[in-house]
């Protein structure tokens, strides 16, 4: 075997990730008040770069009040609307600690209390045991159960529970509406009932089985995740980036940029700057001008693309926009970035969080690229509402497995497998046949 080194060159061409590129690409997938935040930020930074920002585009009153117009029906045309949105709630943490600190005297019970709210996880839960805790608290075990009994009497009902039978038995306990044998049923079958075992429980508990399924609607209109809503943001308004409207036969695309402040350069400023003859200064303003140009050319290709990915699902989703039903056709991001001579991932950056508005609505960007599922061209999408149809239309005294579900969508020519059929139901929310049936 003969080794020798060889110095060879090779001409590779490849795209170098500089700090500009990875600015602009940043840029492509903000949301409009993540791109606000940057260019306030920019602002601070470029002392010739001015925002100007309108409040009326950041919110229009006007349209907020014709969006709910029959709610405010009869009030004046001053009636502050957006001063009536509720403020944010507070999280669970304070909302029960407030609940303690009114309701319970200064004493060690109170702080046990206190203690066990912090160990609370995100959807009320207390999923620590005494023993798991011991260490981290001065009480004894029948003091930590006494406190755990209180904070089980807070609102909302079911918090402090250990496990779901006794986060409903909680919420069941409390409410004059539940139905007489419902809590006797969660505490001693929740295991059967989950498991829709109804007869076994019927013969148990000597009960009816129009009985237990009262007490199965009944649960339904109880939360598992007591805590839950505490967590989470309410989003009052969406403010769309694009519109579609129909202008005679044909469809019109219009950027919407209201709520995105106006950048502006501050030439007097600038040029009152330039006077200076220090290279330093002028090094610095050739410099501060060029990120304004940049920042506007990054802004104005934002709204080209998101522009050309719109036109490209207009043309792709003609029956969407054009049919009464709004049937999707299999789109992916492949399909739309050779469309437009971009990458891939330039697409799945575009439609991140963005909405175009419609007549009939306001659509994520991304809810239009579906896979399709049949050699029909029929969108995932489309054969799940068809699926939701079937079900709705079916005897519940027997309903339909998921094996007849795909035999009916055969008939239509939809081919797909039961296990497809059960994977869609799920991702639904629909129950299996047997969780459907109605006695």
């Amino acid at each position: 075997m003969n080794l020798e080194h060889k110095h060879l060159q090779e001409q590779r061409q490849t795209i170098k990730m500089t700090q500009e590129l990875s600015q602009a690409i940043a840029v492509l997938q903000y949301t409009k008040e993540e791109l606000t935040a940057y260019l306030e930020d920019k602002a601070l930074e470029n002392p010739f770069l001015d925002i100007v920002v309108d409040q009326k585009s950041v919110l229009d009153k006007n349209r907020f009040k014709e969006t709910y117009k029959e709610q405010y029906k009869n009030t004046s045309d001053d009636y502050d609307v957006i001063g009536q949105l509720p403020e944010k709630t507070k999280n669970l943490a304070q909302f029960l600690h407030e609940q303690v600190m009114l309701s319970m005297r200064e004493m060690k019970l109170r702080d046990i209390v206190q203690f066990l709210v912090d160990n609370l996880d995100e959807n009320g839960y207390l999923k620590f045991t005494y023993q798991e805790l011991s260490d981290s608290i001065d009480a004894t075990e029948v003091e930590f159960e006494n406190g755990l009994t209180l904070l089980q009497q807070l609102d909302p009902a079911g918090i402090g529970a250990r496990s779901l039978s006794e986060c409903i038995c909680l919420q069941i306990d409390r409410d004059i509406r539940a139905p007489k044998s419902a809590f006797r049923i969660i505490q001693n079958h929740f295991e059967e009932f989950s498991q829709k075992k109804w007869q076994k429980i019927a013969i148990s508990e000597n009960i009816s089985l129009q009985e237990i399924e009262k007490i199965a609607d009944y649960i339904k209109t109880l939360t598992p995740y007591p805590g839950k809503r505490f967590n989470e943001e309410t989003n009052l308004y969406i403010s769309p980036d694009v519109r579609v409207t129909r202008v005679a036969d044909a469809w019109q695309i219009i950027p919407i940029n209201s709520g995105i402040p106006e950048v502006q350069f501050n030439t007097s400023y600038f040029d009152s700057m330039k006077a200076e003859t220090e290279s330093e200064v002028q090094q610095y303003l050739q410099q501060k001008q060029a990120d304004y140009h940049w920042i506007k050319q990054v802004l104005d290709k934002r709204i080209s693309t998101i522009t050309a990915v719109t036109e490209a699902i207009l043309q792709r989703q003609h029956s969407f926009f054009n049919e009464e039903h709004h049937p999707l056709q299999p789109m992916t991001f492949m399909d739309v970035a050779k469309e437009i001579d971009v990458h891939e991932s330039t697409i799945s950056r575009t439609v991140n969080n963005k909405y175009l508005e419609t007549s009939f609505g306001i659509y994520e960007l991304r809810s239009f690229f579906t896979q399709g599922v049949s050699e029909n061209n029929i969108s995932n999408k489309t054969v799940q509402e068809l699926i939701k149809v079937i079900i709705a239309e079916e005897d519940t005294k027997k309903p339909l497995s998921d094996q007849k579900i795909t035999d009916l969508l055969k008939k239509s020519d939809i081919v797909i497998s039961r296990r497809t059929v059960a994977k869609y139901r799920t991702q639904l929310h629909i129950g299996s046949a047997q969780q459907r049936k109605r006695f």
